[in-house]
């Protein structure tokens, strides 16, 4: 494996929650439930999730007069981590 100076990750987040029941649904329709659904005394709700890009953060010991690659620049602050890897994609790949 080779070893990076600068973006390593050094920890994992864990999310915990205890949950008694749950079922899953996956559908295009967004929020939305069967009609006989509705009167069942059960709480239904979507959580999107989503991988948000923040800001570029360069290696405090890169080389002077070193940039940042244009094919980096779809790799921007606030932007949905999906929409820059497609664009990447389309860079490289451009008949798709």
């Amino acid at each position: 494996m080779r070893n990076f100076p600068c973006g390593v990750i050094k920890a994992t987040a864990v999310i915990a929650m205890e949950i008694e029941q749950a079922s899953a649904k996956i559908r295009s329709k967004g929020v939305a439930d069967d009609a006989e659904d509705y009167e069942l005394p059960v709480y239904a709700e979507r959580i999107p999730v989503r991988t948000v890009l923040g800001a570029p953060e360069p290696c405090p010991r890169l080389r002077d007069g070193v940039a940042r690659p244009q094919s980096l620049r779809g790799y921007s602050e606030g932007r949905l981590l999906e929409e820059a890897l497609r664009d990447a994609y389309f860079l490289q790949y451009p008949g798709g």
